[in-house]
């Protein structure tokens, strides 16, 4: 994405002195969080087609109740095989603006059919599942936790790499 990377060991370092200086913004009540954004954008005073040589780096912090209408009970689930999010060798595996904008109408689509997320199949084939909206998705087939593996068009997800994780240390199949 020609973007600089982060220091680690910087972002941490900002993340905690925000949220030392913003507390007071840290819900307490049942059902809320505080969401945490890092980004990054380009500022170059240009309008065109070439990568920025000037960014800003910054993190919004919100605090927010349940993602969903339905709050934390299940979500009804549209399956798309007309539409692509993303493809292999795109953006699909950034967190970037690109990488949403082809999932807007088809979310249209899917909300006036009563539907709250479109599960994303493959954008080659159509027939492998790869993710959720606003979220990476799990199954369990025979007992074993099964989700699509990370070929270049998913978001890898700090929720999938927590639950698999997770998952692994209590030697879940």
């Amino acid at each position: 994405m020609c973007i600089p990377e982060i220091d680690e060991t910087f972002l941490l370092r900002s993340l905690v002195e925000l949220l030392e200086r913003e507390k007071q913004w840290v819900p307490d009540k049942e059902g809320t969080s505080l969401y945490i954004r890092p980004t990054i954008i380009a500022t170059d005073p240009y309008i065109g087609l070439r990568a920025s040589n000037t960014y800003r780096y910054f993190i919004i912090l919100c605090p927010v109740g349940a993602y969903y209408p339905e709050g934390f009970n299940p979500v009804k689930i549209w399956v798309s095989s007309a539409y692509a999010r993303a493809v292999k060798g795109g953006v699909g595996e950034a967190k970037t603006a690109g990488n949403y904008a082809a999932s807007l109408y088809a979310t249209e689509l899917a909300h006036r059919d009563g539907y709250t997320q479109v599960m994303w199949l493959d954008g080659v084939e159509k027939r492998y599942v790869e993710e959720v909206g606003a979220m990476n998705i799990f199954f369990v087939i025979d007992d074993e936790i099964v989700t699509p593996a990370l070929n270049g068009s998913i978001l890898s997800g700090i929720t999938r790499d927590t639950v698999l994780t997770l998952a692994k240390s209590w030697q879940l199949p």
